[in-house]
Order: C-alpha cells, then sequence, then structure tokens
C-alpha cells in the first residue's frame, strides 16, 4: 500500500508543478500558487517521494529520521498556512497529502532491531 500511495501524490505534485509553469491561467490552476517557494517546495517534496519510492525497507535510520521531521514540519506549516489563508488550496492538500505518505513510509518497522529475521530469506535452522 505505500508504493501506491507513494507514487500517487508524486504525480499530483508533478501535475501541479507542470500545471502552474505551463498554464497559470487555467480555472484549475487558480487554485495553486506560481510562486518560486512553492516551486522548490513541490520539487523537494517529489525528490524526496521519488527517493522513497526507489529505495527497499529497511531505509537508513537518519534517512527516516530526516523524512519523517520533514514531513512533520510540511505538513504542520500546509495546515497553518491553509488555515491562515496563506497557501493556496491544491498547493495545501497536495503538501499535506505527501507528508502523509512521507511520514508512513518514514515509520516503517525495521525488523533487524529486534532481532527478527526476515522472511524474505531463507534462514538455517538452529540447534
Amino acid at each position: 500500500m505505500r508504493k501506491p500511495l507513494l507514487m500517487v501524490w508524486l504525480l499530483s505534485l508533478i501535475l501541479l508543478s507542470i500545471g502552474t509553469a505551463v498554464m497559470p491561467n487555467n480555472p484549475i490552476f487558480w487554485l495553486a500558487s506560481s510562486s518560486s517557494e512553492i516551486v522548490y517546495l513541490r520539487v523537494f517534496l517529489s525528490i524526496l517521494l521519488f527517493i522513497q519510492l526507489v529505495t527497499e525497507p529497511p531505509r537508513n535510520i537518519w534517512f527516516r529520521l530526516f523524512a519523517g521531521s520533514t514531513a512533520a514540519s510540511v505538513g504542520l506549516w500546509s495546515l497553518t498556512g491553509l488555515f491562515g489563508f496563506n497557501i493556496q488550496l491544491l498547493d495545501a492538500l497536495a503538501f499535506l497529502g505527501s507528508s502523509f505518505a512521507i511520514a508512513i513510509t518514514a515509520m516503517e518497522y525495521d525488523t533487524a532491531l529486534d532481532g527478527a529475521t526476515s522472511t524474505s530469506e531463507p534462514q538455517p535452522a538452529r540447534p
């Protein structure tokens, strides 16, 4: 379930970036901002989502910590910006969805930490 979630929000960020760059006067994209700060944030979140999409769990703990803190800060910022009328609606929804997807994959369970074995690799029988 994590991979389709990452792909959907990556696609939404890419569509918002392309749409606001190519067709900013289209009525659909009136609810999205074309300012450079928002575009940079979309690109940054797209790169983070793509990295999580191509890497397999368990990911590095430092990467998960960075991704989780980024997701929390972007999610909180987009909520306060939406309620303070500082962010357009489509941007806030895309940022919230992306931050949820990033946070879900950042909170993955690492079986190597508790000494359990993975089911993907057969282990020899213990005497």
